[in-house]
C-alpha cells in the first residue's frame, strides 16, 4: 500500500476573496516543493462578493452582489451572498477552475487526472503523490463568524 512520506511541509490559507489569479501557487509554491501541503482554512470566501462593494458602487454588480437586506447570517455589503448554496458551489468551481491553482493540483496530484475524479482526494496516495490536507473555516461555511 502506498503512503505519504513528508519531510517537507507547506501550509497556508485565506485564499484570494475575489478569486483573482493565485499566482503565489506557481511563483512561490510549487517551487519551495512541499511534500505535503495544509489548509488552515478559508480555501474559498463562499460569502464574499466577486467585486470590492467600496468600487463598484454605482454599477448593477454592486446592485447585484452588495445591496442586500440584513439578515442573522447576510449583513451588507460584504457578505450579502451568505448561507447561498447555488452561489457557494459557483465560488468553489471558479476557485478550483484558478490556472496557477491548477499547477499547484498537477504539482500534487500528477496522476488525478487520470483518476478522473476532480478535485483529487488530496488524503489519498492513490490520487496525489503529495498530501492535501486541511481543515475549514468559518468563510468556508458560507460566513463569517
Amino acid at each position: 500500500m502506498k503512503s505519504f512520506r513528508a519531510t517537507k511541509i507547506a501550509f497556508g490559507s485565506c485564499s484570494s476573496y475575489d478569486l483573482r489569479d493565485m499566482n503565489i501557487w506557481i511563483d512561490a509554491i510549487i517551487p519551495s516543493d512541499p511534500h505535503m501541503w495544509i489548509w488552515a482554512g478559508d480555501m474559498v470566501y463562499l460569502d464574499d462578493n466577486e467585486i470590492n462593494c467600496h468600487i463598484y458602487e454605482d454599477s448593477m454588480d454592486w446592485q447585484n452582489s452588495c445591496n442586500c437586506t440584513a439578515s442573522y447570517i447576510e449583513s451588507p455589503p460584504y457578505t450579502c451572498h451568505a448561507g447561498d448554496a447555488e452561489y457557494a458551489n459557483e465560488r468553489w468551481i471558479s476557485a478550483l477552475s484558478n490556472e496557477p491553482y491548477n499547477k499547484f493540483f498537477d504539482f500534487m496530484c500528477p496522476a488525478s487526472l487520470s483518476t478522473g475524479i476532480f478535485p483529487p482526494r488530496g488524503s489519498d496516495p492513490s490520487h496525489c503523490d503529495r498530501a492535501i490536507l486541511g481543515t475549514y473555516d468559518d468563510h468556508d461555511f458560507g460566513w463569517n463568524n
